[in-house]
């Protein structure tokens, strides 16, 4: 784990090579991580970038669109978390907070990261389509008493 020292050097080094770099702060993250896709997800599968140059333009990016407002490395994790898990993610605003949690919780265990790779397989293919009446029927015989449980 980097500790805060280090972590704000990389924002400082990352902050010289802006000359250097080509300024993605305009792209939206969606455009970013399509861009850097390879990289996504040796940093999914990994929990850090081989590339530093990728880390901090991701780093860049966070801080000038402001999703980064610290200097704190775990707000960084946290965001790519965040980028990581945008395909997956509900409509947070109605959930309570200990409903968040566990919702953050399960996507971290063994179980959700297997139930979200098998998700994002079979959504990935070409033509899947969700059948609406049947995720509907068997949402409801999901409420019935001694189903499921």
């Amino acid at each position: 784990m980097i500790n805060f020292k280090e972590f704000r050097s990389q924002i400082n080094e990352a902050s010289t090579q802006v000359d250097e770099a080509p300024d993605y702060s305009g792209m939206d993250i969606k455009q970013l991580k399509k861009k850097f896709s390879s990289d996504v997800k040796q940093y999914e599968k990994d929990g850090y970038f081989k590339n530093d140059k990728i880390e901090m333009i991701f780093m860049q990016w966070g801080t000038s669109n402001g999703e980064i407002r610290t200097d704190d490395y775990a707000e960084f994790e946290e965001f790519m978390a965040n980028v990581i898990d945008e395909d997956f993610s509900i409509d947070e605003k109605k959930m309570s907070a200990a409903a968040k949690k566990s919702a953050a919780k399960w996507r971290k265990s063994p179980q959700g990261k297997a139930a979200l790779k098998k998700y994002k397989k079979k959504y990935s293919k070409a033509g899947y389509k969700v059948d609406k009446k049947r995720s509907k029927s068997m949402s409801k015989a999901r409420k019935k008493s001694g189903i499921g449980r």
